[in-house]
């Protein structure tokens, strides 16, 4: 058996349905035996990020691998964006770089490039993925394929790259070798004595809250935190990267904290005397400026996979290293032996702070689209149509659409949270289609949308049901933010004069229908356009004033319940 239908069959077997890739010479094998197989499908995409960016996403909904490939040289080298994100976001992917043959390699040879597109693509990602793999001969192939699907799922999920020298492609197995799994490790087992501990401290709490981040995002995960909170009543936060864990409509859910997050959430999670805290970095965009204030007088519990992130950031009074779903499974069990209730009391609290700080009234009406009024819009209206996923590109329409936008019935949100990446949301979109077949919402800025926007050719091409909000402000709004904070509003690379591109022609190009709404009085009957086909590709270019800043935000080294605009404390 050649290496290359090794492989094609190893992935089939591990689950992979889709290989989105770029061709190029130096994966040619790689991509006859894996067309040629009837069980897997060859995803052309337009550029090598986008594809990685593509199965990411894929992986983020079933916790599959995700696998995207790159011929040799600048092909793998354009895939490190891709894999740094899912490195951050910790994603389980193998990324599959082409390389020159094993006698063309330059290692310690005194020259810079022996081989045509030679790269040491092995050593640029080596300190953004879980582990490279760089086999030298055939027979090195089937053992390193197990270990590095084992490794991409073992702990705390991740990348693995595959630097593959064309002469092993092409090589040849010793006779039909059987494709073989390694299973991957198992996780550390629950301390009985520290689950004794949560238990006391939920039980002695006056104002118990969940706060769930991206931990929580697999399907594991994410059933045994809907299902704890379903049986127990907790009130749940959750970071942007954790937003679809928990039903929008559920009287658990007191949203997004953070920087930029909902009042309602940052007063609520300020409130709480014990915070649980579930697969979260809980780093400064989550705690605010100070983060051992934000541990001042409370109890907070840590729980995650990763020991590492246990020690971190200074805050913590208990740290669980465990799986999230095997500890909600635990303490499930242990509160069923005590008479545990969430206080009534604590319940009217979060009822009145919802009430009292509802994220579309921050600001008064005013000229133009008020972009939170339009979020909490869009996501009525997306829900209607059947929604599946919203995926978002990094930006300022980022934080709008985590505020307002609801997600109800199951709708899933991918955004690329640790690295932050412009460019994600369009092949996030083609991924998530791919993987569903429902309707797909991306939602981008008119910056954010330009560096991956070739990829509209696949989007038209496989007739996938994806729908693009541009959010656009002809600005690069979050950065002008910034400058109108800390740099006296000096707008220097951030701010294009002029009315801005109407991007709507360059969907137009690519065969996908859309238009654009400026007013809001009007924005009802474009959603209902947007929606009125809803397998239908399309794009609603949204102008917003050009200046309007996220809002409410936590000022630089404040806690998070000091947000402006300021406003009387919650009742």
């Amino acid at each position: 058996m050649r290496v290359g239908r090794y492989l094609a069959e190893f992935l089939v077997l591990v689950g992979v349905r889709r290989v989105y890739q770029l061709s190029g010479g130096m994966i040619a094998p790689l991509l006859d035996a894996i067309g040629e197989h009837s069980d897997i499908e060859l995803v052309n995409m337009a550029h090598e990020q986008a594809a990685g960016f593509a199965a990411d996403a894929e992986a983020r909904l079933t916790g599959i691998p995700g696998v995207a490939m790159g011929t040799s040289g600048p092909g793998a080298l354009n895939l490190v964006t891709a894999i740094a994100m899912s490195h951050y976001d910790s994603v389980p992917m193998i990324y599959i770089g082409g390389q020159v043959q094993t006698y063309l390699r330059a290692t310690d040879r005194p020259t810079r490039q022996m081989g045509l597109q030679e790269c040491p693509f092995d050593q640029v990602v080596r300190p953004i993925c879980k582990a490279v793999f760089t086999p030298q001969r055939p027979e090195d192939v089937p053992d390193m394929l197990r270990e590095a699907h084992r490794l991409a799922l073992s702990g705390r999920p991740g990348p693995v790259v595959l630097d593959l020298p064309f002469d092993v492609q092409v090589g040849a197995l010793k006779g039909e070798e059987e494709v073989v799994l390694s299973p991957p490790d198992p996780a550390p087992p629950v301390d009985a004595g520290m689950l004794d501990q949560c238990v006391d401290a939920l039980l002695a709490a006056e104002r118990p809250l969940i706060l769930a981040g991206g931990g929580v995002r697999g399907a594991t995960a994410r059933a045994a935190c809907a299902a704890f909170v379903e049986a127990w009543g907790l009130p749940v936060a959750t970071t942007i990267a954790a937003l679809d864990v928990i039903d929008h409509g559920s009287p658990a859910f007191v949203g997004m904290p953070g920087t930029y997050g909902m009042r309602r959430a940052n007063l609520s999670v300020t409130e709480a005397d014990t915070v649980l805290v579930l697969g979260s970095r809980a780093d400064h965009g989550v705690l605010g400026g100070d983060p051992k204030g934000f541990g001042r007088r409370r109890r907070i519990i840590r729980v995650d996979i990763d020991g590492g992130e246990l020690s971190v950031r200074g805050i913590g009074d208990l740290g669980i290293q465990a799986d999230v779903a095997d500890f909600l499974s635990a303490l499930d069990r242990r509160l069923k032996e005590t008479v545990f209730a969430v206080p009534e009391a604590w319940k009217d609290t979060l009822g009145r702070i919802a009430v009292t700080h509802p994220d579309t009234e921050e600001r008064l009406p005013g000229e133009g689209i008020d972009p939170n009024r339009f979020m909490a819009a869009l996501g009525e209206a997306s829900a209607r149509a059947g929604l599946g996923a919203v995926c978002l590109d990094a930006g300022q329409h980022a934080w709008f659409t985590a505020q307002s936008l609801r997600l109800r019935g199951g709708a899933r949100l991918i955004s690329s949270t640790g690295l932050w990446s412009m460019g994600v949301g369009i092949p996030a979109g083609i991924g998530v289609a791919l993987a569903t077949g429902s309707p797909v919402l991306v939602v981008a800025g008119d910056a954010a949308v330009q560096l991956n926007i070739q990829e509209l050719a696949v989007i038209q091409r496989l007739k996938l049901p994806v729908k693009v909000v541009v959010v656009d402000n002809r600005a690069q709004g979050m950065v002008r933010q910034f400058q109108d904070e800390f740099m006296e509003g000096r707008h220097h690379g951030t701010v294009n004069p002029g009315p801005g591109i109407d991007v709507t022609a360059v969907f137009a190009a690519h065969g996908i229908r859309g238009s654009s709404v400026s007013r809001p009085d009007r924005v009802e009957a474009a959603l209902a356009a947007l929606w009125a086909e809803p397998d239908v590709p399309g794009v609603l270019r949204v102008v917003i004033p050009e200046g309007i800043d996220v809002w409410p935000n936590v000022p630089f080294g404040r806690q998070i319940k000091d947000m402006r605009p300021d406003r009387s404390p919650a009742p």
